[in-house]
């Protein structure tokens, strides 16, 4: 064989495999979904209120987060406080209980407060996006999260379970398939309550 004809066999199977490599490239790789560029003017036209909703959603999350720094929960807290032994039964060490218990009664009424804050942003935003699923779930996470303190003796609280329920249930009515799973879950911690 010549060096010539060997040359150009090399060549067409180089040729060859670099086509398979290309072939194989182009059936893998799947081309984005193409979006319209268009300004903010075109875009409050095709969804309105949608840019609105947003930024009330991320306020109202900012507004969940500074709850859960106030306090993770009163309910829960209130009952560990109640129960951990005093060191003496003494006044002084009831009384400094009883301080204890007050500051963070005090700290459940800031939570509650932050918790007010979101839920109205929630929904105000839900008046603009009323079929938003994710707007409706994020309401009733909230819902969930949302307690009034009781009085400091018996650690009782209010919740808004019915609420949260129902704002659940209208996120899986509009959109059933929208984190169906969450959701399912999501009931079953609220129903018992």
């Amino acid at each position: 064989m010549s060096r010539r004809a060997a040359r150009s066999r090399w060549a067409a199977a180089l040729l060859g495999l670099g086509a398979l490599a290309v072939c194989r490239q182009a059936a893998a790789w799947e081309a984005p979904a193409e979006q319209p560029a268009r300004s903010a003017f075109w875009g409050e036209l095709v969804a309105p209120g949608a840019r609105r909703a947003q930024s009330l959603a991320r306020q109202a999350m900012a507004h969940v987060r500074e709850a859960g720094e106030a306090l993770p929960e009163w309910e829960g807290i209130c009952q560990r406080a109640q129960t951990v032994p005093l060191s003496s039964d003494s006044p002084e060490a009831r009384e400094g209980r009883r301080r204890a218990l007050v500051e963070l009664a005090r700290r459940a009424l800031l939570r509650r407060a932050e918790l007010d804050a979101a839920i109205a942003r929630l929904e105000r935003a839900r008046k603009l996006r009323p079929d938003d699923p994710e707007l409706a779930y994020t309401l009733g996470r909230v819902l969930a999260l949302w307690e009034e303190p009781g009085p400091i003796e018996s650690c009782a609280v209010q919740r808004k379970s019915d609420q949260a329920l129902a704002m659940l249930r209208e996120a899986r009515r509009v959109d059933p398939q929208y984190l169906a799973d969450k959701i399912a879950f999501e009931e079953g911690i609220l129903l018992p309550r």
